[in-house]
């Protein structure tokens, strides 16, 4: 374990915590230092041993999670959330991210040096990495899980499939009228895919995980299976979409929040962030699949990694094949642009974007945790009324009633008021 024998200088916060703006100031400090990687990484598992302490058992696994997860059952805890940082970013090609990671631990063994006896700095130590996990679950990976919770399943194939805030309900300000040519463009991009040992060529409006063809297609092979093909977003617009005019202080909190550590994870420099609104409104932020791999795609089931190939990708599954399709899915997916016009292929970045969230969200745990969120007891809808990290912290995380969520406590009371006061009539 890292030495915490020795103390600095540096007062302590009255919560016990860092606020948000002095932590990032201190990670950009490591980042930027001559530390190198396997410098902090060494330094940060160093750090992150404390939670194997027995003394800190119980901090690896909060209340907020045994409440919501079943007791016994194998699911997050705060280790699995720092190991998942740490190795989901280097899994799909973001090393920038990783480093990050373990710059963000250091930096909570950094403050707990702060601390006058070894005792105060264990715990100041668990407080800060506790707290750390939290905000990765709330600001970063909370947003895009929620996008997809609204409606998983399209009822009946249609363009509304096609980018849109459709999660919230409201259209890209470009107006629904720019929906159909995105569409087209998207439909255009022919993928060829390797299934197996067979390479298959596809062409124009084709699922190229199933080979289920567009009904819309001029022609198609013989005896192919025919549905309405839907562009699914690769990373969700509305997770990162505010606006300042309207939204209150808390969700503003929370998209700089969200988008301070997708800088950091994803390796998005000013430029690219600056550009965000158009980079994830574009053809380039969209793949063209069936409806059930539309689904499982939104919900991180399965994602595509980066070869050094250009523009071929191996498909990555968490979960059986069986669970998201009941046809044989490729191992290995080639994108080529057979339009004769130019058409981009879907973003590179926006792939690894999207894949190193799947990783996260499986090897930490926290997908079969937001699972457990997705309806409401006895309702329709998540069991968190927003997506905004703030509404996670505050209905979950720092939510100690015994409802699944303080939302979910406030649903009950309305409804345990409105039946009394029927029964009284």
């Amino acid at each position: 374990m890292c030495d915490l024998t020795e103390s600095s200088s540096e007062s302590t916060p009255k919560d016990g915590l860092t606020p948000s703006s002095s932590f990032e100031a201190k990670v950009n400090s490591l980042l930027n230092s001559g530390m190198t990687t396997e410098s902090l990484r060494k330094k940060a598992e160093e750090y992150l041993a404390i939670l194997n302490d027995p003394a800190f058992e119980a901090d690896n696994i909060p209340l907020w999670v045994e409440r919501i997860s079943c007791r016994g059952q194998e699911g997050l805890t705060i280790t699995k959330v720092f190991h998942a940082m740490y190795t989901g970013a280097t899994q799909v090609g973001f090393p920038a991210g990783s480093r990050y990671a373990y710059a963000a631990t250091c930096t909570c063994g950094g403050l707990a040096q702060t601390e006058a006896t070894l005792e105060e700095r264990k715990t100041r130590l668990v407080k800060e990495l506790v707290n750390l996990a939290e905000t990765w679950i709330a600001y970063f990976l909370w947003p895009f899980r929620w996008s997809s919770m609204a409606a998983l399943e399209v009822p009946t194939p249609s363009l509304s499939a096609t980018p849109t805030y459709d999660d919230t309900g409201s259209e890209l300000e470009e107006g629904p009228q720019t929906r159909p040519s995105w569409r087209d463009d998207v439909s255009k991009t022919t993928l060829i895919h390797h299934c197996l040992n067979t390479l298959i060529p596809l062409f124009n409006f084709r699922c190229f995980m199933t080979g289920y063809v567009d009904f819309q297609a001029d022609e198609w092979p013989q005896n192919s299976p025919l549905d309405t093909l839907h562009v699914a977003h690769i990373v969700k617009f509305s997770s990162t979409n505010f606006d300042a005019a309207t939204s209150s202080t808390s969700e503003i909190h929370s998209i700089t929040m969200t988008l301070d550590i997708l800088k950091h994870y994803v390796d998005l420099d000013s430029q690219t962030i600056n550009n965000l609104k158009e980079i994830l409104s574009s053809p380039r932020n969209a793949l063209l699949l069936q409806s059930g791999m539309h689904n499982t795609f939104d919900r991180f089931m399965w994602c595509l990694i980066s070869t050094n190939v250009p523009g071929q990708y191996k498909v990555k599954l968490f979960v059986e094949p069986s669970t998201l399709f009941n046809v044989s899915l490729p191992d290995v997916v080639t994108f080529e642009d057979h339009s004769n016009s130019g058409i981009p292929l879907p973003s590179p970045l926006l792939l690894r974007w999207h894949a190193a969230l799947a990783h996260v969200f499986h090897l930490s745990g926290a997908a079969g945790l937001f699972k457990d969120l997705r309806d409401l007891p006895g309702h329709f809808g998540p069991a968190v009324p927003s997506k905004s990290g703030y509404a996670f912290m505050e209905h979950v995380i720092k939510y100690d009633g015994t409802a699944i969520t303080k939302h979910a406590e406030l649903v009950g009371a309305v409804e345990a008021m409105v039946l009394s006061e029927s029964q009284v009539y």
